[in-house]
């Protein structure tokens, strides 16, 4: 906190007024933690629920991945659908908006883990790429 700036703290945002600079950064963590788990709570009853025979198309899955989309091209500055490619050697999906998803979409629970092949194929309808 010594080597902390007057600028530090000129610059903290009036929701944590009257704040040191270390109760500043643990608010917005507890913040962004309580955000992340209302996404996780609403990811997770959009997750498609797997059952016997060949998956079917999950609306709210796509949408879900419709928004990763937009985060990944946010901050990657590339479009997600040209980062989900299907790699015939190794039989998988590939790309960094692939590895993303599978990443994310693993975070929540469900009774059965999607493969990287649906994953694969609900980004590809989500995104409308082939």
């Amino acid at each position: 906190m010594a080597n902390e700036t007057d600028a530090a703290f000129a610059n903290m945002p009036s929701e944590y007024e009257g704040l040191t600079l270390g109760e500043c950064e643990m608010e917005k963590m507890i913040n962004g933690t309580a955000f992340l788990a209302e996404m996780i709570d609403e990811a997770e009853s959009i997750l498609p629920k797997r059952g016997p025979g060949k998956p079917k198309a999950n609306a709210a899955t796509e949408a879900f991945v419709r928004r990763l989309a937009v985060i990944f091209a946010e901050h990657s500055g590339k479009a997600a659908s040209a980062r989900n490619y299907w790699n015939s050697v190794s039989g998988l999906y590939e790309g960094k908006f692939t590895m993303f998803a599978e990443f994310t979409i693993d975070l929540f629970p469900k009774k059965h883990p999607l493969t990287n092949n649906a994953i694969g194929e609900i980004i590809r309808r989500a995104l409308g790429s082939r």
